[in-house]
């Protein structure tokens, strides 16, 4: 798409009246008079422009009411056309809905968008709020007046899609920026502000598919929990009648889940009164305002603890209010916050239904390729690229257009150094971010044969199809980790996802345990392993002994045969022997207790190089310890040699200069937009040619041992 910059070349101000709408709100567009020309065309809303008008003379100018352009549908909905305006102009344009939001606690805003037109074809669009713009104020020069906060950017999909927030009370206008200078279009419609569509109902049984906690409405950072886990069976099979009469029962069985705030021990249990089902009980449901009211002596929903007061189990006067923060037929997600920055949350299905999947569990085992041009970006070229996904993370092979082998990429899942973070994860819509850089992946069709990357850091989007046949360069071209030699745990830590070591953590530099950090794990050439303890390493309580340095423990002593065997087209990698261990000498696939089963431990490498390594392992069910390792000849050199290099000239032309101030050499490994490797050079110490780079952003890592630093780099 052409690159434009925004001139102010005139401004038009289109209002309705100087009315502000009252939260609940909701608008479909329909059974409103098309306006197609910038008039009155909805009761509170107000159009703003700043770029060009377009030059075709349609009536698509601005945001308008269209009819039959829908998927599938004749209803109306809320549209702007992008279709061509002067070269180097381009339209901007705004509509905005005042509101007053005050009545409620806290505002639900969701809208469902599409477009028609190629995302390649896109340049910017945008949701904001505001918390103090008022009409009667008009115009800003360049913008509605009013100080504005970008809630969401990015293409949307050729399927209609929900997209969902939960805005504060304070806020006082939203609004849809559109700007672009041709062959793009949006679509809004169903925009509801304060409660969820007015057709939904609770009536029927249902049963809770997840749950989790955190600070925040909808965060369930702090613990959570599914279904599939196969944990707490006798929990996930209670039901919550609503009946049609208004009554609810909680309906458990001979067993439900127990806490000790009953009295009981923590597990399967007969249920415990007065929260055994019982009472009679009520079910109200506000659709207005999203607020499902349960009403009876011990009646709930999700946990029997939380309400709105704590979670003690007894809610003021027998009555709980949720919050339904999004709604289907056969599905809904419930909110309460117990007591101040507690949020529980209960994803809930209709009994009998299917979980609709997250995107990113429909992407795993799935390949999409890209057939990239250089039109498509200004680093990029003529190469094809193949994304792998799967539950620990993406790999990305690449290649020319005749085939031949350029890149082979795995970036892991988790929130360690260089893995990727999920960010999001709905049946809409996944985000990633590596650091700052974040992308966002949507299924462009139902068929769910396309996926569409949006990279808002750089204005980018691009397209990559389902692909499944053979994916080239998966044998020796790509993962060629080398783990002969010794090496040293850097870091380590435990929590109940792979990646999460949320539960606790440690590293060589907190100076303590130093027996353990120069514990050795030597891989032989010959496929023999060792553990090379010394005289002491870190002991504990199961050993039989004190927790502390001490003297190795037979059989996780380092005397008996082992050996390595890596897999590099699973990452899996396999000790054997008796007592032989990476990590930890406890940690197995079975559990924590030293004895794996045939003295055989298989650990999952999740990210590696030539002196580094992640290291993975389920030590149990919902147990994931995490091991940093890294040669042990690189494992002591000093970050601040990296914090120390100099990196010029930036921008560059022809040469790329390091200035180390140290004898030592780094690693540089450069990437360009779209985070492709595109230049990686070993023992760097002064000059690095980039005059095979185009024009454009990159970004520069410098790896020294275990420690890593990224710049930016602009290339004239």
């Amino acid at each position: 798409m052409k690159k434009i910059t925004f001139l102010p070349l005139f401004l038009l101000i289109t209002q309705v009246a100087l009315s502000q709408a009252d939260a609940p709100y909701f608008q479909d567009f329909n059974a409103i008079v098309a306006g197609g020309d910038n008039s009155s065309i909805v009761e509170n809303w107000n159009q703003y422009s700043y770029g060009a008008q377009t030059n075709d003379g349609d009536i698509w100018n601005g945001w308008s009411l269209n009819p039959g352009l829908a998927p599938s549908s004749d209803a109306y909905t809320l549209y702007h056309d992008d279709d061509e305006t002067a070269t180097g102009t381009g339209v901007d344009n705004w509509f905005v809905l005042h509101l007053d939001c005050t009545s409620l606690s806290e505002v639900p805003f969701s809208y469902d968008e599409f477009q028609t037109f190629g995302s390649q074809y896109y340049d910017f669009h945008g949701v904001y709020t505001s918390e103090d713009y008022d009409v009667a104020n008009g115009d800003a020069g360049t913008q509605p007046n009013g100080t504005w906060t970008l809630l969401r950017v990015g293409a949307a999909t050729t399927t209609p899609t929900t997209r969902s927030f939960t805005l504060p009370n304070t806020t006082t206008a939203i609004a849809f920026r559109f700007t672009g200078e041709y062959a793009d279009n949006w679509f809004i419609d169903n925009i509801s502000i304060g409660g969820g569509s007015n057709d939904f109902s609770p009536e029927g049984t249902w049963v809770v598919s997840s749950l989790g906690v955190g600070p925040n409405q909808g965060d369930t950072g702090w613990w959570s929990n599914d279904v599939s886990s196969d944990e707490r069976a006798c929990y996930y099979d209670d039901a919550y009648v609503f009946n049609s009469d208004g009554s609810f029962a909680n309906v458990l069985g001979d067993e439900t889940w127990l806490e000790g705030w009953q009295g009981v021990d923590e597990g399967c249990g007969t249920p415990v009164a007065p929260h055994d089902g019982t009472n009679a009980a009520t079910w109200i449901y506000d659709s207005s305002t999203g607020s499902l009211t349960i009403s009876g002596l011990g009646a709930y929903l999700g946990l029997a603890k939380a309400h709105n007061g704590g979670e003690d189990g007894s809610p003021a006067d027998d009555t709980i209010t949720y919050i339904v923060s999004s709604s289907s037929e056969t599905e809904m997600t419930i909110d309460i916050e117990a007591g101040s920055g507690v949020w529980w949350r209960y994803q809930m299905i209709k009994d009998g239904a299917e979980p609709t999947q997250t995107v990113f569990e429909r992407l795993q085992g799935n390949v999409y390729r890209q057939i990239e041009t250089p039109a498509d970006c200004g680093t990029c070229e003529e190469e094809i690229n193949y994304y792998m996904f799967s539950a620990e993370g993406l790999r990305i092979i690449g290649t020319d257009y005749n085939g031949t082998c350029e890149q082979d990429d795995f970036t892991a899942f988790g929130n360690g150094d260089g893995e990727a973070e999920i960010v999001t994860n709905t049946t809409q819509e996944f985000e990633v971010c590596v650091g700052f850089l974040c992308q966002t992946i949507t299924f462009t069709s139902e068929a769910e044969d396309e996926i569409h990357f949006d990279f808002p850091f750089f204005n980018q989007a691009w397209t990559a199809q389902l692909y499944e046949e053979e994916v080239p360069c998966l044998g020796g071209g790509g993962n060629n980790l080398n783990l002969q030699g010794t090496w040293v745990v850097s870091s380590l830590g435990v929590g109940p996802n792979q990646g999460d070591t949320g539960w606790w953590s440690n590293d060589v530099s907190s100076d303590e345990r130093a027996c353990y950090y120069d514990d050795a794990y030597v891989f032989n050439s010959d496929g023999s392993f060792a553990n090379v303890l010394g005289d002491e390493t870190w002991l504990e309580g199961w050993q039989g002994v004190d927790e502390g340095c001490g003297t190795p423990v037979a059989p996780h002593d380092g005397t008996n045969a082992a050996t390595w065997i890596y897999d590099s087209s699973t990452g899996s990698l396999t000790i054997s022997g008796l007592g032989a261990y990476l990590g930890l000498a406890k940690a197995h696939n079975g559990g924590e207790d030293g004895s794996p089963a045939d003295d055989t431990i298989t650990y999952i490498v999740s990210s590696s190089s030539e002196t580094e390594m992640t290291i993975d392992i389920e030590a149990g069910s919902g147990v994931w310890w995490r091991y940093q390792m890294q040669i042990q000849a690189t494992a002591n050199l000093n970050e601040n040699i990296l914090n120390s290099i100099k990196m010029y000239p930036n921008p560059a032309n022809d040469y790329l200069n390091f200035d180390t101030n140290s004898n030592e050499n780094i690693d540089v490994q450069i990437f360009d937009i779209l985070g492709k490797s595109v230049l990686q050079l070993e023992n760097v110490r002064n000059l690095v040619n980039v005059s095979e780079l185009k024009s454009g952003v990159y970004f520069v890592q410098m790896t020294l041992g275990a420690k890593k630093e990224t710049k930016k780099l602009i290339i004239n």
